[in-house]
């Protein structure tokens, strides 16, 4: 009775609200057993955002009525936090992320909470929910359990909010300050009591976001004690989900790399080591290992190649094979499905521009040639293609690939019908050396060759220049 004679001395000073006093009392009572009864930690109600009728001229048009989320009842009043739908930066948060309950973004904060009594209250929310998700639900008692001294104004007197908080705990996606005051720590594994962190550089608490081209993000995972009075917010499913898509590659990569160690499996993206050198697995070619080696750098370079957090420096013009059977190497790591792709379009890229470097260089080398070939003629004829014997090498043959600063170089002839290759240099006035004749067989082989046989000795030639510039 006290409260309704308080109500009619409001409205007579202040201005008259909405039911005749004949009326109130009755309305009061279903309001108490229809609304407040049936009312609930979560729900999602629409109220007048003034208390007396003066107060509604200093709210713009269709804005002085609202959505409220239900905190907590007295017997006769709501006690709920204010939303908005307009982006404001002290304390408020986002919720209903997947704008379930709202066509748009809706902001609400802790730090304004109110009750709404029989007069204030317009309507339940009958959209497309009525209810908060249960993951908003939560993030909302994580911030009153963590903050200090939370109040609610019961028009114009300021009270304690009791709301019981005790069992909350944290989960996946919630973001606490780092203890060290630097960045904020996510939550992105809890299993047997043991919560998984990594660092975050940035955290948006508005719209519960993080800023992906400020993140360097590192799963170097964190399990050390944390307090649940550090929350600060919960993290957008968009952006978690990103987050822990790349936390389960990372942990199935683990799991993948244990499983090739262990059982010495080859496959492309392997790094082996092999007598103390390491090599890079770029292809599988029926039972061989295609490799080729790289060196370890301790900082990252303009051709370096990354392989999980290591960076390497690739010689990609050296190639072996390695029996998929060898056991005499060990595997120290695995490049990520992003890193093979990258490796080999850096491989690529190499490989064409040695190949136009190699055509450049075949140019200036022919002209080299075409003026050396001119003083060789009149020396013993060894021209490309003859071929040679030696008197130090009994009973060997070679071929005649060209001749460069007064060397002879030759391959021997045997081993290149046996599809060997083995290069001799020989000096152009070496008296032990004399022409040999050719079989039909032989000169037949060579005709049928000619081009691979200018290739190799070009490649000779390229090959020795780079091996000096190296020294």
């Amino acid at each position: 009775m006290i409260y309704k004679l308080l109500k009619i001395i409001k409205n007579f000073l202040f201005g008259t609200k909405k039911e005749t006093i004949s009326n109130e009392e009755n309305q009061l009572q279903i309001f108490k057993d229809d609304i407040i009864s049936n009312s609930s930690f979560g729900d999602i109600i629409w109220a007048e955002r003034y208390d007396f009728d003066w107060e509604k001229d200093n709210i713009p048009t269709n804005h002085d009525i609202g959505p409220y989320i239900v905190l907590d009842k007295t017997d006769d009043k709501l006690i709920c936090m204010y939303c908005t739908s307009v982006e404001k930066k002290n304390n408020f948060f986002e919720i209903d992320e997947e704008h379930k309950l709202f066509d748009k973004p809706t902001f609400t904060t802790i730090s304004k909470i109110k009750t709404i009594d029989y007069y204030s209250f317009v309507k339940k929310h009958n959209f497309k929910h009525s209810k908060l998700s249960q993951r908003d639900r939560d993030t909302i008692l994580k911030k009153l359990n963590a903050a200090k001294n939370v109040v609610y104004d019961d028009f114009g007197l300021l009270k304690p909010l009791n709301i019981d908080t005790s069992n909350i705990t944290l989960s996946v996606g919630d973001v606490l300050k780092n203890n060290t005051g630097y960045g904020y720590r996510l939550i992105i594994d809890i299993k047997n009591n043991i919560i998984k962190t990594i660092i975050l550089q940035t955290y948006d608490t508005l719209r519960n976001r993080i800023n992906f081209a400020h993140e360097n993000l590192q799963f170097n995972t964190s399990t050390k004690e944390i307090d649940i009075k550090n929350y600060v917010g919960t993290l957008s499913k968009k952006d978690l989900s990103i987050i822990l898509k790349k936390y389960q590659e990372i942990i199935n990569h683990r799991i993948q790399k244990n499983e090739f160690k262990e059982n010495f499996i080859l496959k492309r993206g392997i790094v082996l080591n092999k007598n103390d050198n390491y090599y890079y697995v770029y292809n599988i070619d029926r039972n061989n290992a295609q490799i080729f080696p790289i060196i370890p750098e301790l900082t990252e370079k303009e051709n370096s190649i990354k392989i999980e957090s290591l960076f390497f420096y690739p010689i990609f013009e050296e190639q072996y094979q390695i029996s998929l059977n060898d056991k005499t190497y060990s595997i120290v790591g695995l490049a990520t499905s992003y890193q093979i792709d990258e490796i080999s379009e850096k491989r690529k890229s190499y490989l064409k521009l040695q190949k136009i470097k190699l055509k450049e260089t075949k140019k200036s080398l022919l002209k080299q040639e075409r003026k050396e070939l001119v003083v060789q003629t009149n020396i013993k004829n060894f021209t490309k293609g003859s071929i040679l014997k030696s008197n130090y090498y009994f009973g060997m043959s070679f071929i005649v690939l060209g001749i460069s600063n007064d060397k002879i170089i030759t391959i021997l002839l045997d081993d290149f019908l046996n599809r060997k290759i083995i290069y001799y240099e020989f000096n152009i006035n070496d008296s032990e050396l004399s022409n040999k004749e050719h079989t039909e067989e032989e000169r037949q082989i060579i005709n049928e060759n000619e081009k691979y046989l200018e290739e190799l000795f070009n490649n000779y030639q390229i090959d020795k220049k780079n091996n000096l510039s190296k020294k």
